[in-house]
């Protein structure tokens, strides 16, 4: 397991506050948030509120990084 990976909650409202962060529009629903860029190419990703991979966050952060302009968390 990689040492970085908190499966608590807390690991995926990290997420969600580095997109609003960035100043992505984040929608929530019941299953789903939902997170919009505002650049040109229009990025957007769906994060589940309750995933049951035990590594979801860190593959969602490994695919922004590779397919959209999101820049990781941000202090």
């Amino acid at each position: 397991m990689n040492p970085s990976f908190d499966p608590s909650p807390g690991d995926l409202e990290t997420l969600i506050l580095s997109f609003e962060r960035q100043g992505w529009l984040v929608v929530h629903n019941e299953k789903y948030w939902t997170a919009r860029c505002s650049c040109e190419s229009k990025h957007w990703k769906l994060v589940q509120v309750s995933p049951r991979a035990p590594n979801y966050g860190n593959n969602v952060r490994s695919k922004l990084r590779r397919d959209t302009c999101w820049m990781g968390a941000l202090a």
